[in-house]
């Protein structure tokens, strides 16, 4: 009954576990044409905290704005990220991160 992300062209799928989060809270929102994978977990308080997963390493992606969590939703082929988050009052924001250049 446990939960576990993956992300892969298909045959090559390959399991996503963000090493920060609780076990089986990993969520995959999307991958590019370079393997780059993006998602979300859930903390123990149900709030989200998005990521960045390029060949294994795992950064995070929290809108300083967030306070009540940030969501991942996608990524294009040239690395812009997006998504969502929620502020102190509850309000949802979308948000695009560009790559640095």
């Amino acid at each position: 009954g446990d939960t576990v992300a993956f992300a892969g062209p298909i045959g090559t799928f390959t399991a996503v576990s963000d090493p920060v989060a609780p076990p089986f809270s990993t969520l995959t929102a999307a991958i590019n044409d370079e393997g780059v994978v993006v998602g979300e977990w859930l903390d123990a308080n149900a709030t989200f905290h998005g990521f960045v997963a390029v060949h294994g390493v795992f950064t995070p992606v929290e809108d300083p704005l967030g306070t009540e969590g940030t969501n991942v939703t996608g990524i294009s082929n040239r690395g812009v990220i997006v998504g969502f988050y929620v502020d102190s009052g509850g309000n949802f924001h979308g948000f695009e991160l560009s790559p640095a250049r």
